[in-house]
C-alpha cells in the first residue's frame, strides 16, 4: 500500500518483486480484490465429506444427539 500512485511507482514496486499494489485511499472493494487475487485459487473440487452423514445417522439409529456427540468424541477422523 502507498502513495505514490504514478505509473512509473507501480512498474518500480513489480520490479522489485511485489506481489500487489495498492494506492491510497483505499477503499474496501479494493482492499478486497486485492488480497483476494494474492489467495491461491481453488482449481480442484472439493474433497468428498469424511462422514457420510446418511449412512452415519442410520448406524446410530436415526438418533442425531447420539451421532453428535460420536463425531464430537472423533473430530477429525
Amino acid at each position: 500500500m502507498t502513495a505514490y500512485a504514478m505509473k512509473q511507482d507501480r512498474d518500480k514496486c513489480f520490479k522489485v518483486g511485489m506481489d500487489g499494489y495498492l494506492t491510497k485511499p483505499v477503499s474496501p472493494e479494493n482492499l478486497f480484490n486485492a488480497i483476494k487475487g494474492l489467495m491461491p485459487q481453488q482449481t480442484q473440487a472439493a474433497p468428498p465429506p469424511v462422514v457420510d452423514l446418511d449412512a452415519a445417522l442410520r448406524t446410530v439409529g436415526g438418533d442425531k444427539d447420539i451421532l453428535k456427540e460420536v463425531l464430537q468424541v472423533f473430530p477429525d477422523r
